[in-house]
């Protein structure tokens, strides 16, 4: 991208937050955020009157955050679905889901008592929410925290299991 754009520049204050650039070629092009969460640069083709996306980040729907929603695991691998609920949970919205749209996430299927250990499942690297972050010197007393806490559904862990 650097060698074709010239002026670019990057504003950003207490109202809005943008970038503007200019071509050295007369092809019209367009930045588009998306619902996805990607940014995706397009050029118009003329001859068969639609938006062409020549690139957009991040590349893969997995490394958009959230792309799945509280409780969805992504699949980085191609295939369908891109989207899949971890056991026990649920697509909060199947409509939803079946339109691709996975952001609503999942809900638990059965409910949980409070203070009662229903057990954890162990799910390897997922990208972490900034949610409610705490430090906690064990896994075990990470664990222990998120018992002790009736709003917590989940607990994670850098240090190893």
């Amino acid at each position: 991208m650097r060698s074709n754009y010239n002026n670019i520049s990057y504003t950003k204050n207490e109202n809005e937050s943008y970038f503007t650039y200019s071509l050295y070629t007369t092809i019209v092009s367009r930045f588009v955020l998306d619902v996805s969460g990607q940014i995706k640069l397009s050029s118009w083709a003329a001859d068969t009157k639609n938006w062409s996306v020549f690139w957009y980040q991040p590349r893969q729907h997995c490394d958009v955050y959230a792309f799945c929603g509280a409780f969805g695991i992504c699949n980085k691998k191609d295939g369908l679905p891109i989207c899949t609920c971890l056991d026990g949970f649920k697509p909060r919205s199947p409509e939803e889901w079946n339109l691709a749209d996975y952001s609503g996430g999942c809900l638990r299927k059965a409910f949980l008592q409070c203070g009662v250990e229903n057990g954890f499942m162990k799910v390897r690297y997922r990208p972490l929410g900034s949610n409610n972050l705490s430090s906690i010197e064990t896994v075990e007393n990470c664990k222990l925290a998120c018992l002790n806490n009736c709003s917590c559904n989940a607990y994670a862990s850098t240090l190893g299991v």
